[in-house]
């Protein structure tokens, strides 16, 4: 069942319906579970949490190609993929600024 280009189906196996929902695949115990999933990608803070620590992260891996320093770069890849493998703002957040801190720490003792 495709719904505006959120989610691309439910696959109905042997198990419970599995969403394929912006790239995050979500196992469900029920329709309204996986329906639950994909309203949580439309959430505000959501977007916003992946709007800014995707745009840092842009910023950390243009700067860490142009300086050709590692922590940087890699740095950025990672926070750029954040918003794919954290589905809580909070957390996505969390991690966001826990990798600046260690981005920081480790160009700061010349890594």
């Amino acid at each position: 069942m495709a719904q505006d280009g959120l989610c691309v189906g439910f696959e109905f196996a042997d198990g419970p319906p599995v969403v394929w929902s912006f790239g995050k695949l979500v196992k469900a115990r029920g329709l309204r579970q996986a329906a639950g999933a994909m309203v949580n990608l439309l959430d505000t803070k959501f977007l916003f949490a992946s709007l800014l620590w995707g745009s840092i992260g842009v910023g950390y891996f243009i700067y860490g190609k142009k300086q050709q320093a590692m922590p940087p770069l890699i740095g950025g890849l990672v926070m750029i993929a954040l918003s794919y493998f954290v589905e809580s703002w909070f957390w996505m957040s969390l991690a966001g600024a826990a990798l600046m801190a260690a981005i920081y720490w480790l160009v700061r003792h010349g890594y």
